[in-house]
């Protein structure tokens, strides 16, 4: 949940393992312009030929959630799907 957030509104998107292999899902964020948030996988049991991004589009990132978090402040109101993505890699590094 974001620091500040009342309200934590997402739906689980469940596919098995075969199905993860270089797939790349829309995540919507809707956060306001100046607060930061974190985005972190954690208690996930992938296998370790799996590598799980956050892609942001705007910037032309992909930052490896298995290696750490992904953390923004937002530098206008955010909503929409258009801008990050989970990407799921296997057998290869996407960076």
């Amino acid at each position: 949940m974001p620091q500040g957030s009342q309200e934590t509104a997402f739906a689980k998107n469940a596919m098995g393992m075969d199905a993860m292999q270089n797939t790349r899902v829309p995540l919507e964020i809707r956060q306001n312009e100046g607060q930061a948030f974190t985005i972190s996988i954690a208690d996930m049991d992938l296998p370790e030929d799996i590598y799980v991004y956050l892609e942001d589009t705007l910037n032309g990132t992909l930052t490896s959630l298995k290696d750490g978090d992904f953390e923004l402040t937002a530098q206008s109101n955010l909503s929409g799907v258009d801008r990050f993505f989970i990407v799921f890699k296997v057998n290869q590094r996407a960076i």
